[in-house]
């Protein structure tokens, strides 16, 4: 959501209800339709920063996902009504960087963050196919949004690296 032209924090996104095709042989939410239901999340966020199907038509640009990285806390089962928060947490002029928090909530019990995923955004010119820099209206959002959510506790993990704990 944008409030007076700058990006809410967290940003809010609903997501779909899990559907049984969705769940893996284990009974719970295939680590498909986790990227697929945030990566639907996040092109809202995208619409948001005022890039949408006009935009990237007239400007020849958007961003692109360069990489992605899921942190799995509690299972999602069959039913669920998932919605996320993001935060852009970094930003350098062509790239941005945001974590989402997933949230689930099954019949009437309370909801729970069930995963969450880190995300690195490239603003990218489409003829060329090459990382450019955002335009400053874009920038403005994205830096008034970094700028709410850094007086925000830090998300468990956040930026971190996957690694094995050590003994």
């Amino acid at each position: 959501m944008v409030v007076n032209n700058m990006l809410e924090c967290p940003f809010r996104s609903d997501g779909a209800r899990v559907k049984n095709e969705w769940l893996d042989q284990n009974g719970h939410m295939n680590v498909a339709f986790y990227i697929a239901s945030a990566s639907d999340a996040s092109f809202e966020l995208i619409k948001q920063l005022g890039i949408d199907d006009k935009y990237r038509a007239q400007q020849k640009a958007s961003f692109f996902t360069l990489e992605t990285q899921i942190r799995y806390l509690q299972e999602v089962k069959e039913n669920a009504n998932l919605s996320f928060q993001a935060r852009i947490i970094d930003a350098n002029g062509k790239l941005f960087h945001s974590i989402w928090l997933h949230y689930a909530k099954e019949h009437n019990a309370p909801e729970y963050l069930a995963a969450t995923s880190e995300w690195l955004y490239a603003y990218v010119d489409l003829e060329n196919r090459k990382v450019v820099p955002y335009p400053e209206h874009i920038a403005h959002k994205i830096n008034a949004n970094k700028a709410l959510c850094s007086k925000l506790k830090p998300v468990a993990r956040q930026g971190e690296a996957l690694r094995l704990k050590q003994k």
